[in-house]
């Protein structure tokens, strides 16, 4: 059984100067083997640009998997609702294109399809 741990960071402007900070702090705990356990998981995501950047990480992670992995998934940024739908913001403005957010639903929907 692996633990894997994905950690993403959107990209951010002067208003979250938290978010690098956040996600480097999440990341070290949950790959501390003493306190998160997670091994094999790729550097933080910090500054995410886009889906592509996004699904790059995510396939590199679920390419092996088996049923008994775990993965703990965690975003530092905002999310908004686009129609009826939650995504995660990744764009640092308000001009907000297609490549700029991650739908949960397709986040979702794109690991049920490695078990």
């Amino acid at each position: 059984m692996r633990r894997v741990a994905f950690v993403v960071s959107a990209l951010s402007d002067e208003k979250l100067q938290g978010l690098k900070r956040d996600a480097t702090r999440v990341y070290t705990a949950l790959t501390d083997l003493e306190v998160g356990g997670c091994s094999d998981s790729p550097s933080p995501l910090i500054g995410c640009q886009s889906q592509t950047d996004f699904n790059n990480v995510l396939y590199s992670i679920v390419k092996d998997w088996k049923i008994t992995d775990q993965l703990i998934f965690y975003f530092s940024g905002h999310g908004f609702i686009r129609g009826t739908k939650y995504c995660l913001r990744l764009a640092k403005t308000n001009n907000v294109g297609i490549d700029d957010f991650i739908l949960f639903d397709n986040f979702i929907n794109n690991l049920k399809s490695f078990d």
